[in-house]
């Protein structure tokens, strides 16, 4: 009876270890998903600076009315 108790506790222990791997597993690629989403969103929101052009001139040599 004991060997049959212990290869339960050996199967429910081996079980627990598998799933603290996985979930750390889990929680490393989930970290890296969200360094990858942290670093798109940084791309999306760099505004490059504006340059600005002279105002234009039409024909009389007066500036244009925009």
């Amino acid at each position: 009876m004991s060997a049959v108790w212990s290869t339960d506790r050996d199967k429910r222990r081996t079980i627990q270890k598998l799933q603290q791997a996985a979930e750390r597993s889990f929680q490393l690629v989930l970290a890296e998903a969200r360094k990858e989403n942290v670093e798109k969103v940084e791309l999306l929101a760099f505004k490059p600076a504006a340059t600005v052009a002279t105002p234009s001139r039409d024909v009389h040599d007066s500036v244009a009315k925009h």
